[in-house]
This record gives C-alpha cells, sequence and structure tokens, in this order.
C-alpha cells in the first residue's frame, strides 16, 4: 500500500490525499480524501496497533466537512479520516507537519459588500455537480429591483428517470440566519434556505406550480464554497430592507389595490379578483373572487365591506397549498364584512381572504389595506 498527499498553497490551507490498495492479485483500489486545514482539529492522533501505524484526524465541532472519493467520484462526505503510515519516525513527522499547518491554516470565508458582487460569485461557483447517475445544474440570481428576491433553478438530469427542472423563488427577509447551516443530504454537501415562518417559498416543478414550501436545498461538493454561499444569504439578509409601509393617502391606496390585486391561476383554476367602490362610495367597498375551474365549472364570492372596519394588525398573509392568501379581519373580530356566494346573500362574517401569487406584492397589498383602513376612520 502506498500513500500520495498534496499540500497547496491556497491561504485556506485544502488536502488533497490519496490512498492506494494493492490486492494479492495485483489490483489496485484509491480512495481519496480531500479537507481544508482550518476545519480540521489541531491535534492529529497517531496511533499504533500492531504492527499498523495509523494517523487519525477529526473536523473541529464534527463537522462533515471532509470528502471521500472512490474512482474518481464522490462517495460521501464524514467528519474523520485515519490513513496508514509507513513507519513511526515518518508518522511523527506528518502529525509535527499537520500540527504546524492547521494552526496556521486561514479559513478563506468572503467578505461581500454588494448585490452585484453576489451575483457574481453565484455565477462562478454554483457549478454543475456530477454523481454516479446523475448531474445538479444549479443557478441563483438576486434581483435588486424586487427587494432582493431571489430565484433559484435547479435542473436534475438522472440515468433513466430523464430531466427534472424546479424553480424557486423567495426574498431574504424571510430566511432563517439561524437555520442557515451546511448539512449532508442526498451523499452531497447541502445548505438550506428555510423561512423562519410560514410556507413564503413559491415552488414550481417542470413548469407546474406546486405548493408553497418552507425551505429549498442548495447543493456543493466543496466545504468553502459552502460557507461563502452562507456569508452570501447573509449579506443579502442584512441588507436588504423589510418591505416598508408605502405612505399613500386613502385615494392612492384605493387606486393601488384596484390595480395591483392580481388574478392568480393555478393548477386547474384561475381566481379572478376585483376591488371596487360600492355605490360610488370610497369608504365602501366591495371585492369580487370568481373561482373558474378548468372543466368549466365557476363560483363568485362577493364581500362588501368598510375599510375602517379592518384590524391592518390582526390582517396577515399565509400559505395555502398553491395559493398565497392575504386574510383581513375586522376590529375586534365583529361580524361586519357581508359575503355573497352566487349571488346569495350569507351570514355576515369578521374576516374574508384574498389570493396573491408574490410575498412581496402580497405585502404591499396588506401595507395598502392598512393605509386605506386609517384614511376612511
Amino acid at each position: 500500500m502506498c500513500i500520495r498527499d498534496r499540500f497547496t498553497d491556497n491561504p485556506a490551507g485544502i488536502v488533497k490525499l490519496t490512498i492506494t490498495g494493492t490486492e494479492d492479485g495485483g489490483a489496485t483500489e484509491e480512495t481519496g480524501y480531500s479537507f481544508y486545514l482550518a476545519d480540521m482539529s489541531p491535534q492529529p492522533v497517531l496511533d499504533v496497533s500492531g504492527n499498523m501505524i495509523t494517523i487519525e484526524m477529526e473536523t473541529r465541532d464534527d463537522r462533515d466537512y471532509i470528502m471521500k472519493t472512490s474512482g474518481g467520484s464522490v462517495t460521501g462526505y464524514d467528519s474523520e479520516m485515519e490513513f496508514p503510515a509507513t513507519g513511526i519516525d515518518v508518522a511523527r513527522d506528518i502529525v509535527r507537519a499537520l500540527e504546524v499547518a492547521i494552526a496556521n491554516s486561514l479559513e478563506d470565508i468572503r467578505e461581500f459588500t454588494s448585490v452585484e458582487e453576489v451575483n457574481g460569485w453565484m455565477e462562478e461557483n454554483l457549478v454543475t455537480l456530477y454523481g454516479k447517475d446523475e448531474q445538479y445544474e444549479q443557478k441563483l440570481t438576486v434581483n435588486q429591483e424586487m427587494q432582493n428576491q431571489i430565484v433559484f433553478d435547479r435542473k436534475v438530469t438522472e440515468e433513466g428517470e430523464g430531466v427534472t427542472e424546479t424553480r424557486y423563488v423567495l426574498y431574504p427577509e424571510d430566511i432563517s440566519t439561524e437555520k442557515l447551516k451546511i448539512g449532508v443530504s442526498l451523499g452531497k454537501l447541502n445548505v438550506a434556505m428555510e423561512t423562519a415562518k410560514d410556507d413564503y417559498i413559491r415552488n414550481h416543478k417542470n413548469g407546474i406550480l406546486q405548493d408553497y414550501t418552507d425551505d429549498v436545498e442548495v447543493f456543493f461538493s466543496d466545504p468553502l464554497v459552502a460557507k461563502n454561499f452562507v456569508a452570501a444569504v447573509t449579506y443579502l439578509k442584512a441588507h436588504t430592507a423589510a418591505a416598508e409601509t408605502p405612505e399613500m393617502s386613502g385615494e392612492e391606496a384605493f387606486s393601488f389595490l384596484a390595480g395591483n390585486i392580481p388574478h392568480v391561476e393555478i393548477p386547474g383554476e384561475v381566481h379572478e379578483q376585483k376591488l371596487e367602490m360600492a355605490d360610488g362610495e370610497p369608504c365602501k367597498l366591495r371585492f369580487t373572487r370568481v373561482e373558474k375551474e378548468n372543466e368549466g365549472d365557476s363560483d363568485e364570492f362577493v364581500f362588501e365591506f368598510m375599510p375602517q372596519d379592518i384590524d391592518s394588525g390582526k390582517s396577515k398573509l399565509s400559505a395555502d397549498g398553491e395559493l398565497l392568501e392575504i386574510t383581513l379581519v375586522t376590529v375586534g373580530n365583529q361580524k361586519l364584512i357581508k359575503p355573497f356566494e352566487n349571488g346569495e346573500e350569507e351570514n355576515f362574517d369578521d374576516d374574508f381572504t384574498i389570493c396573491a401569487d408574490d410575498v412581496l406584492l402580497a405585502r404591499k397589498l396588506l401595507a395598502a389595506f392598512g393605509s386605506l383602513s386609517d384614511a376612511c376612520r
């Protein structure tokens, strides 16, 4: 058995180690390890058992940052490894050299200073990952004009299974930095971007809208790249201002609402929605939602209400399957909303919902309802 190792002069101190084992029949098998010195525990262990001398290493905090390969393919990630040495003196020299190298290694995590820099880094570093029977293509872009909206695309090609394309849309404001950690999933390093509260991540699979979700995984082969990804998303979170309530007059708020409440299409049905004045009065409104199914069936829901009766503090945004819903609630939960279903008057209620298809737009609609409610009081 022979050992080949190589230290690079990368500031982070990447080490690539290949162990070649030779069977009695002459066949050889190679096992490779790749790791960063900055990730390793500062004291490698020299172990002697019988006539076997091995050097044992583990990562700091037991993190799975050691990449293992076989036959040129990544086989997994682990927090510890060991390799043989050819003699006790050589082993002691290797341990001492590793101790010095680890002590002088640097964790080369990037400090981002702009969204443009984040976009450039993503384009350069979210590379295609190859497995035994699959490949992962990934792309992430940040749209500054949309409150740093993140669009993440993944294309997975699997032998015998074909191609699966997914798209996720989310906002840094909703990402939990506490949950933004590096793990291992499907034999790869991954970082999950998770929302702190509700299922606010829009999700399409092969072009078809799926249920809103609360997390999306991004995959990596290199732990330093994964760490820099965490740094980039953390930067976006810290430098994205929460959507502020627009300062609007009652007239401006109504105009915004009437012009921006969307028609929402989901698989199998369409929600056509509109807001208008009732009896020509600016503080008496009528909201209409027509739900049309692909088979041709439809239902009409109408809600008459006064904006001043709406409690903007209790009104909220939530996800229900493939829909985002804005729920408007009355002050004190008083039953002041007059509903109709297919022209038939129903019992008065204390809330109703408006559908949306984008989290940022939904927040702006909620804020505009708050402005209109205040203006009508």
